[in-house]
This record gives C-alpha cells, structure tokens and sequence, in this order.
C-alpha cells in the first residue's frame, strides 16, 4: 500500500474540514484525534483518500518522507503536549504545521527549539532509548474562512523557514481559495512567525470592521422599524469596495430565523474572543504602531461581558426629554452610511496593514504586503472588493500613498455625523470605531499636533528632551 501523502491532527471541524477538502484533492490523508469517536465519524464518510489511526505511532510510519503533519490542535500548551509526545517518533527533516491561531511568539520559540534539534520531555531525556537529536521544521500557518472555507477553500498563510514552507505550497495550493483574478489565495508569507503574525492581524482588521458594521446597523435601527427594510439597506450598501463576507454575513444574520422567529433580537449581547484581537493589540504597543480603530473593538467586546465594580441602575430608563433628543427628520441617504462604512474598513485595513509592515522591519521576516493583500481576496474571513483597490495602490517599493483617500474618509465620516447623528439620538449610540476612524484621520491629515503641550510637561517634571524648532 502507497504510503500517506500528509496528516491531519485533531479533528473539530476546522480539522475535520481541511482533512476533507485535502482528500478531495486527490492527497492520501492520514488523520488521528486524541479520541477515536471522532475519528472513526469521519472515516464513516467513506473518503477513500481518508485513513484513521488509533495510535499515533501508526500514523507517522504510514507518511511518506518528509513528513508532513498539519496540527489542528487547541493553541497553546496542547501543542506543546503534542509535540513532546511526536517528537521521538519523527525523522530528522520531518515538518510539523501548526495551522491553529497560535501567538507568533510561541511559533517562533517551537521553531528554534525543533531547529536546535531538542523538544523532549524529561522523561525521554532520562530514558536510555532516547533517539539522537534531530532537526524538525516546524511552520506557523495562519488559516481563515471558518470551517466552511477549510473545506471549501481557505486563505492559507503559512511561515517559517523556507524550505519548509515551499515543500507544502503544492497542497496548500491546490486546497485554498481564489483571489479577484483567480490564483490560490495562499504564498509564502515569510520567515520565522510571520505566518502566525499576519493571521493575528487580519484578525485584528476583523474585529474592527465587524465593529464598524455593529455601530452602523445600531444607528440604521433606528430609522428603519423593520427587519426587512434593514436587509434592504445593508444589500445596497454591499457593493463596490464594499462587497465583503463580512457584510454578507451581517445580511445572513439579520434574516437568521428559529422555530421562534427571527433570532439576533434574542442574541445575548456579550461578544466573545478567542485573544487574537488582544495579541494585535499588543503587538501595536510594543511596535509602537497605532490601530486606534482595533483597539476600540477589543475593548467594546470587554466591555460587553464587564461586571463593573460600580453599580449601575439598568433599571433606570431615561426620557427622550432627559436625552433632549433632535426631533427625527426624513431618512438619511443611503450614501452617508455608505460612505461612512468604506472609511471605517480603510483605516482598519490601513492600521493593520501599517503593524505588518513594522514588524517585517523589526523582524527581517520579508513580508510582502502586497502578497499579503491578495491571498486575503479569497477564502478570508475579512475578504472585499477594497481588498483590489489597496494592492493596486501599493508598489513593493514605497509606503502606500492614499492621501485622497483619507481625506474623503474624513469628509464622510463629518458628512455622517451632520446628516445622521444630530438628526437623531447620537447620545446614546456606541460609536467606538467609528470615532477612532475619525481621530485617526485627523492625526494623519494634521500638519501639527497639540501633543507638544505632553512633551513639554513631561520636560518640566521629568527633564525628558524636547525638540525646539
């Protein structure tokens, strides 16, 4: 029997989709899950390129040299377990391709540890059958679309040293999604933990549009008394740069209905995360790179599950006088909330965009952005038409020139504030996003800043150096 041309471990749906669509492309795939069941749920689907193993051992001599074993396990400590426990079994050169949403700093230590040839426990350094050391590669692949997109065809993301990489590329390739102009929406984004690194921003950009939608549709609600003439509205709203999976999901949900009827007004409203938005958002400050609009959407999904130690009267309803609300006048342009949107997706792209490129210059990882913008076209969670717009105005040579651009994304978001906000309640609308998409306008466009007053106070009370002109 001809050996397996790949592994697969661990199979949630993530796992269990991408061992499918692996198979479906005509790959030997070997699969193992730390409990049987699930994996004997998928060998019942009779993928006859499907093979499962109830001992890891099995599965590792059934692959043919090198290796190649994606892991689909829960990021953190879990794949250091695993690791530790598939290490001895492995051959030097072998590749393990960690495609979870792991911190690219963890990536990177796994990587150097599995380069220096050394993963054991302590157990297997005190045994006497301890193999001699051997050099794994080790790939941190970013991998976005959901379950559905690992089956049907993600954007892949992997790094790491680049033998490695392109010694997957062909099953990458073959399995990924499509970008605008039909390639796989997959590349060897770069060194070290790059690949890890720009999937923890396109989650970041994530939580800032998804945002951005949130507080559009909140304003919408208000002047729109019915769900259908919502959908409506968010269909016309997604087109042009605009049309997005993002946005079609917003649609998706707003028509999503239970045997009770439509289902997001019995949604509770505490978001939840899974901590890449907060690892962006780190790696902002320690690059010292400003993404004021991701930062506010991290902070809103905290604040909806935030027990306050201060007590507050939910109870407590103000009246329409207490808020001296503006009477409501003729439905506003469609434009506006248009308009409005498209500023908050750029800036969201631009502020992720702008980490990416301070990193690769701090890490020497050799990201190419304009790479990076195509392979998010297709398969992505974040994928839109803008996606296009932004590649065409990037050359691989300078910084992105989009002076116009932003300009018009101020105007629209003042334009917004005068023919929306003030016309009805704007008191009581969570704008986070889209006031940090305005403020991070502004800072661009200023010529000057009032933070000369914060230098100058801290050269008064901390003698720190300032810079006369």
């Amino acid at each position: 029997m001809s050996k397996n041309n790949v592994a697969v471990i661990g199979l949630a749906p993530m796992g269990k989709n991408l061992a499918k669509n692996i198979a479906n492309h005509d790959y030997k795939v070997a699969v193992y899950n730390r409990t049987y069941e699930k994996t004997q749920d998928l060998l019942n689907e009779n993928n006859l390129n499907i093979h499962g193993y109830k001992h890891l051992d099995s599965l590792v001599t059934s692959l043919e040299l090198p290796r190649k074993i994606i892991i689909m396990v829960k990021s953190g400590q879990p794949i250091d377990n695993f690791i530790q426990e598939i290490y001895p079994m492995l051959t030097e050169g072998d590749i393990l391709i960690d495609c979870g949403n792991s911190n690219y700093k963890d990536t990177e230590r796994r990587q150097k540890q599995l380069e220096q040839g050394s993963f054991y426990t302590l157990e297997q350094i005190m045994s006497e059958n301890k193999p001699l050391n051997k050099k794994i590669h080790f790939v941190g692949c970013g991998v976005s679309g959901g379950w559905l997109g690992a089956l049907n065809g993600p954007s892949i993301m992997p790094g790491g040293e680049e033998g490695a990489v392109n010694e997957m590329l062909p099953i990458l390739n073959s399995i990924s999604a499509r970008d605008f102009k039909g390639d796989s929406c997959v590349t060897n984004v770069g060194l070290g933990g790059a690949g890890h690194f720009v999937k923890t921003v396109h989650n970041g950009i994530e939580y800032a549009i998804m945002q951005g939608i949130t507080e559009i549709y909140d304003i919408l609600k208000q002047y729109y008394s019915t769900n259908d003439s919502l959908v409506e509205v968010f269909k016309k709203i997604n087109t042009g740069d605009l049309e997005s999976y993002l946005l079609d999901v917003t649609i998706e949900a707003l028509e999503k209905k239970d045997e009770s009827g439509l289902l997001l007004p019995r949604v509770d409203y505490k978001a939840g995360a899974k901590g890449t938005g907060s690892w962006t958002v780190e790696s902002a400050l320690e690059l010292g790179v400003a993404i004021p609009n991701i930062t506010s959407s991290v902070m809103m999904r905290i604040m909806s599950n935030q027990n306050q130690f201060f007590n507050v009267d939910l109870d407590q309803k103000y009246s329409e006088e207490n808020l001296n609300i503006v009477e409501k006048k003729q439905i506003p342009d469609i434009k506006h909330f248009y308009n409005a949107l498209e500023a908050i997706y750029l800036t969201s792209y631009l502020q992720g965009l702008d980490l990416i490129f301070k990193a690769n210059q701090e890490y020497n990882w050799n990201i190419n952005l304009k790479e990076v913008l195509r392979i998010w076209q297709g398969g992505c969670i974040i994928r839109s038409k803008m996606l296009l717009t932004l590649e065409n105005n990037l050359s691989s040579e300078e910084a992105i020139n989009l002076t116009k651009e932003i300009k018009k994304s101020k105007q629209s978001l003042i334009e917004f504030f005068d023919n929306v906000l003030v016309k009805h309640n704007g008191v009581i609308n969570i704008l986070a996003v889209y006031n940090s998409s305005l403020d991070y306008c502004n800072c661009l466009l200023a010529s000057d800043l009032p933070t000369n007053l914060i230098q100058l106070q801290r050269h008064i009370f901390g003698d720190h150096e300032i810079v006369v002109n």
